[in-house]
């Protein structure tokens, strides 16, 4: 019966560590592609994407809007969604939705405001 027990808690650890945390896949650096209609298309850019330390469902978005390494844009996930709520970086207010395509690619519709122009950009994100 000891054997059978510790045979249970064996396989029970085996199968936990086979399990892949989703959250995780989002962070590292990311090229992205965008076009504005204020700036048309724009050069390819890097962004890097880093999980909240104590929140799995939260990421955050460093050089988003090609506004520097300095300025991390906040973001939720929910399942394949990104949702980012009104916030101001760096003078510019944003806010959007993005989708997560697969474990390398992740799409944004997003707006800004810098208190002259209203932008709407579409961008596309590879993982590098």
């Amino acid at each position: 019966m000891k054997k059978l027990h510790y045979l249970t808690i064996a396989s029970l650890l085996f199968f936990a560590s086979c399990i892949k945390d989703e959250t995780t896949t989002l962070d590292g650096t990311w090229s992205c592609s965008e076009t504005s209609v204020v700036y048309g298309s724009t050069n390819p850019y890097e962004v890097n994407i880093t999980t909240d330390a104590s929140n799995e469902n939260k990421i955050y978005l460093e050089n988003f809007y090609d506004l520097g390494y300095n300025n991390k844009v906040t973001a939720t996930l929910s399942g394949d969604n990104i949702s980012i709520s009104s916030q101001t970086i760096d003078g510019y207010t944003i806010s959007g939705s993005g989708t997560k395509n697969s474990e390398s690619s992740l799409s944004f519709t997003y707006y800004s405001y810098d208190g002259a122009d209203h932008d709407t950009i579409t961008s596309t994100y590879t993982k590098k």
